[in-house]
């Protein structure tokens, strides 16, 4: 049968029998019932009440336990918060003798018969009247026994010959529900054995009903009588009577037998008699007060024992049970056996709770089925319900760590954070359903809405954002930061995506690094890549690429581009720098040693062409390739020749950015070789001028003169040559310190050292 949320389990009951069977007085004139009432409470194996209608089999046995059933039946049974009422025989007759033990056994559905079966206890055994049906006929005259009516003579033969009436009627007028009747309870039952005499032993409880007794004969025959607020106790063989005070409770405040102001108090027993006690009772129960607010009230502790719960319709609600424990609610550790120093607070929470040790559970179900596990904290509706060992868990919020079961040290807060993590261990997941799917991952940080939400078994990611590596399932050993960063990202690996956006397309790319909003966005399964910047790389769906920007680019046009499966690299702008533009290369001859060239550099952008070439007849034009043309500026050409031959000299006749025309000097008509260098500005740099303010060599606003002075302190080539330029030109004292009377002169602002460490 299925209980709340999916829980499964047989049946189980605690079972209450009544059996009721009522035997008419005159066996010879009413059929004996044929049936037995039964009652029962049915719960699941949760404990919890079942309602409904459900299949039940009944059926009888002379053995405790194995043997076959003597008689079953099956019935379709009501069930209301567990209670059921049967007649057992309803459906099929119950034709057994009861003159040996018989054992009931129940079974509900198709679940295994409960055990032990119920014996069957006495009430039971009325049937066994029914072989007085068989008795050979018999008849007694009116003169005998007339209905309402036994003669005098009868009762003085009843009286004289048997103390059995007088103990009856004795017994008769001990009660306080009609002190002046007499039953046929009260009187016994008569076997009939004896065709015209009634002797007390023939008279047997429930044989002879009220209505047989003459009471006013009874009446004439007693002789004493009794005062009001007193009753009949005992009836002498002469007539006379012994009367008692009614017991009818403390009739005023002097009431003798427990002194004075005890109206409404319950009477205690001291040892040797009724004294006044602390409980008073005016239709609400009060202990230590006598103004009870509600039916109980209390003024003062309540202890119960340690073993013992305090119930609430029938569950309990508050318990200390085990060493260091506090249980407070329906049910909550209601199994815990030797677990100790846990703190359940909630319906069922902690319920299946055994030996588990040092945790907290907070909330409906939280941590309902942990077993052994020690040290979990959960907090939150269903938070860590179904843990079973796992420990050191922190769940805090609705449905959190819901399915872990034996997973440890794990963090998830937040709204169904880590719902479906059973395994995993060592993860981290805050935010409504971060890391939700989470199942056997391990070493996880998700942090924010939804981030890492489809993660399966991926490891050692960090996600962080609104829903940061959302669809990320297997992927490993990524870190993504930033609202949608690596959104899409399934199976990829390795990948860094920093800023809102960024990689978000990416499936199953590896190796990436992207930096920037938006940053490598369109990338989808690509590798090896680095992306810096907002839009770096957004269009680009290659491998081992490098873009560096500020914007959204497309193809080799960022400010840096680069490709590392060619080792290139391209800046798109004005490339300065303080030192030397070099190129490094080992030394082909001395493996100590490496070769460092440092570029040519000059006041203006320099391109050049350069080559050999030969006089015929003492002339040679030489046309200058296109590619020097078309970026060398149409003035300012300049050309140097070298005569490597004998000759009577050269020089230059003509000059242009498409061709040179060399000639030999004297009209010289040789074949001389010579070598030639054509320089020239580069197009569109003509204007550019080597001397500019000062920007760089100078305090940047709300720069302290210290830090300043800290960028030339170091004594490598470069710095040197810095500092020494600018103690040169006055910036920097001889000691390296920057001079306040050339920095005031200029205008420039130096931030007091004292104000910048304050604002640090």
């Amino acid at each position: 049968m299925k209980t709340e949320r999916g829980e499964k389990g047989f049946l189980t009951a605690v079972i209450g029998v009544v059996l009721i069977i009522v035997i008419f007085p005159y066996l010879s004139q009413a059929a004996i019932p044929q049936k037995i009432n039964y009652q029962g409470y049915l719960t699941s194996s949760a404990g919890v009440p079942v309602d409904g209608t459900v299949q039940m089999i009944f059926s009888i046995y002379d053995n405790s336990s194995g043997g076959s059933a003597l008689w079953t039946e099956t019935q379709n049974v009501a069930v209301t918060q567990g209670v059921y009422n049967v007649k057992l025989g309803e459906v099929t007759a119950i034709a057994l003798n009861f003159d040996i033990p018989y054992y009931l056994g129940v079974r509900v559905g198709a679940d295994a018969e409960m055990t032990p079966r119920v014996a069957l206890t006495s009430v039971g055994y009325a049937f066994r009247a029914k072989t007085v049906e068989n008795f050979s006929s018999h008849t007694h005259s009116g003169e005998d026994i007339t209905m309402g009516t036994v003669g005098e003579a009868r009762i003085d033969a009843l009286i004289a010959r048997d103390a059995e009436v007088t103990t009856a009627v004795n017994a008769h007028a001990s009660r306080t529900d009609n002190p002046h009747s007499t039953t046929a309870a009260q009187v016994g039952a008569v076997a009939l054995n004896q065709p015209n005499s009634i002797t007390s032993g023939m008279i047997g409880a429930g044989q002879v009903g009220a209505t047989d007794i003459n009471t006013a004969e009874v009446q004439r025959r007693v002789s004493g009588s009794c005062g009001v607020g007193s009753s009949v106790r005992v009836i002498n063989a002469d007539g006379t009577v012994a009367c008692e005070a009614d017991d009818v409770g403390i009739t005023s405040e002097t009431d003798p037998q427990v002194g004075s102001n005890t109206l409404n108090y319950i009477p205690r027993w001291d040892g040797s008699a009724l004294v006044g006690g602390a409980i008073y009772d005016n239709g609400s129960i009060g202990i230590g007060t006598s103004s009870p607010v509600s039916k109980l009230d209390v003024n003062g502790d309540v202890n119960i024992n340690s073993s013992l719960a305090y119930k609430i319709g029938g569950s309990a609600v508050l318990s200390t049970k085990g060493t260091g424990n506090t249980f407070v609610g329906n049910n909550a550790g209601l199994n815990n056996t030797t677990g100790n120093n846990n703190t359940f607070l909630g319906y069922y929470a902690g319920y299946a709770n055994i030996d588990g040790d040092y945790n907290t559970f907070l909330g409906r179900g939280a941590g309902r089925f942990n077993t052994t596990g020690n040290n979990n904290s959960f907090l939150g509706y269903l938070a860590g319900y179904t843990n079973t060992t796992g420990g050191f868990n922190t769940f805090f919020g609705y449905y959190a760590g819901y399915a872990n079961t034996t997973g440890n040290y794990n963090t998830f807060s937040g709204d169904s954070a880590g719902y479906a993590n059973t395994t995993g261990f060592c993860n981290t997941f805050s935010g409504y359903q971060a890391g939700y799917n989470n199942t056997t991952g391990n070493y996880n940080t998700f942090l924010g809405y939804q981030a890492g939400h489809s993660n399966t078994n991926g490891d050692q990611n960090t996600f962080l954002g609104f829903y940061v590596g959302y669809n990320n399932s297997g992927g490993q050993q990524n870190t993504f930061l930033g609202n949608f960063s690596g959104y899409n990202n399934t199976t990829g690996y390795y990948n860094t995506f920093l800023g809102n956006g960024a990689g978000s397309l990416n499936t199953d790319g590896h190796d990436n690094t992207f930096l920037g909003y938006q940053a490598g966005h369109s990338n989808t399964n690509g590798s090896g890549n680095v992306f810096i910047g907002k839009g770096a790389g957004y269009y680009e769906t290659g491998s081992n690429k490098l873009y560096i920007d500020s914007d959204y680019t497309t193809g080799s046009y960022p400010l840096i581009y680069g490709d590392f499966s060619a080792n290139s690299v391209w800046i798109n702008g004005t490339f300065n720098v303080t030192g030397t533009k070099s190129f490094v290369q080992p030394h082909a001859k001395d493996p100590t040693k490496e070769i460092v060239y440092i570029a040519a550099e000059a006041p203006e952008a320099v391109v050049m062409y350069r080559g050999t070439a030969q006089l015929k007849k003492g002339v040679a034009i030489i046309e200058l390739p296109e590619h020097f043309s078309v970026v060398s500026a149409e003035n300012g050409i300049q050309v140097q020749v070298t005569p490597t031959e004998d000759c009577n000299g050269i020089f230059v006749q003509r000059k242009s950015r498409e061709r040179i025309e060399i000639r030999e000097l004297m009209k010289g008509k040789s074949r001389a070789k010579f070598d030639y260098l054509v320089t020239a500005v580069r197009a569109g740099f003509e204007k550019h001028e080597p001397v500019v303010a000062n920007t760089n060599f100078r305090p940047k606003e709300n720069e302290t003169a210290k830090r300043f002075e800290a960028r030339y302190v170091e004594e490598d080539m470069n710095t040197k040559a810095m500092r020494a330029m600018l103690i040169s030109n006055g910036i920097l004292t001889q000691d390296g310190e920057l001079n306040m009377e050339v920095v005031k002169s200029l205008g420039w602002i130096v931030k007091d050292a004292e104000v910048a460490k304050i604002q640090q």
